[in-house]
């Protein structure tokens, strides 16, 4: 299995609902197992993570929320305008151009020039150092957006090199690419259910990042994996019984019908984790249907130890 912490930007992408967050939240417990001081990054989004990892509310500004990580929640326009300040060095500037009505106005009608500026900003942050040089945070994790979204947003500098061939633009945008192609610094985490629809959307995202954009994969995550709640036995009498049309109190046909429900489930999902095992080339850790009334900082913990029992196994920790 691929140590995908040794890479500096971990990016963790999938269709909304798949547990994306969750997901990240749990490489985030991982890193910092390992003792690594971690950026964790969301965008222009609801904090989810926070109540993941059992810290304080991230905001647009980074901060410490617990021992050795940071996390921020980049917004648009905070962040262009912090570039601007950074590029003109004068924020009355800033405030006589980006502050008038139709300057906001078209920024906000352009939903490339926000994301190219996002993006830049999680990028600045790689490239941060400390007083000796060296990078300021070990490793960087990046909550994506859904999606269709993600794809837009990691696109975005290709996109921008083939329209701007020169200037402090292309330069920029240029530095962009190259981190997010480089196998060494960036891996493309996937997210998935193992159903139809997150199946084939995940399906469709690997060959669009790796073969269009040359974005280097990371692993898969099947999430929400449906247990096996009766032997093979036990799954014969269950069939058998409903077969027969059983009758009698209708508690025990309740009962019957959650026992076949469950079995049926259970081999949906098997299906979909063999179709995704096979159609995609990446190292792949199947993570449980978790039972709880809600995700918390203890659901979390468990998913980061299933990982880490993983990544033992193959001798990557």
């Amino acid at each position: 299995m691929k140590d995908i912490f040794n890479r500096r930007l971990l990016i963790t992408m999938g269709k909304g609902g798949v547990g994306r967050s969750l997901v990240t939240a749990a490489l985030v417990q991982c890193a910092l197992k390992r003792g690594m001081k971690v950026l964790c990054v969301q965008m222009t989004s609801e904090d989810r993570l926070s109540p993941l990892l059992g810290c304080q509310k991230a905001t647009s500004e980074v901060v410490e929320t617990l021992p050795g990580l940071f996390m921020v929640n980049i917004q648009a326009m905070d962040a262009l305008k912090e570039y601007a300040v950074m590029q003109v060095r004068l924020e009355f500037i800033y405030r006589l151009v980006f502050e008038n009505r139709a300057v906001k106005y078209f920024i906000r009608a352009v939903p490339a020039l926000k994301d190219l500026v996002v993006l830049g900003k999680i990028l600045f942050h790689e490239k941060e150092t400390d007083a000796a040089g060296k990078p300021l945070y070990d490793i960087i994790i990046v909550d994506a957006p859904p999606t269709g979204h993600g794809i837009f947003l990691l696109n975005i500098p290709s996109v921008m090199l083939s329209a701007v061939h020169s200037g402090p633009i292309n330069r920029e945008v240029r530095d962009m690419y190259k981190v997010l192609t480089d196998p060494t610094l960036t891996a493309v985490n996937f997210v998935s259910l193992p159903e139809e629809m997150p199946a084939s959307e995940t399906m469709g995202l690997y060959k669009k990042l790796l073969e269009e954009y040359h974005i280097p994969p990371g692993v898969l995550f099947i999430n929400a994996v449906f247990p096996p709640m009766f032997n093979p036995r036990e799954q014969d009498v269950v069939e058998n019984l409903v077969a027969g049309k059983l009758r009698g109190d209708w508690r025990l046909r309740c009962l019957l019908k959650c026992a076949h429900m469950s079995i049926a489930r259970h081999r949906l999902n098997r299906h979909y984790v063999e179709l995704l095992r096979k159609k995609l080339p990446l190292d792949c850790i199947e993570l449980p249907y978790v039972f709880a009334d809600e995700m918390d900082s203890a659901v979390t913990g468990m998913l980061a130890e299933i990982m880490e029992t993983e990544f033992a196994a193959s001798g990557r920790t």
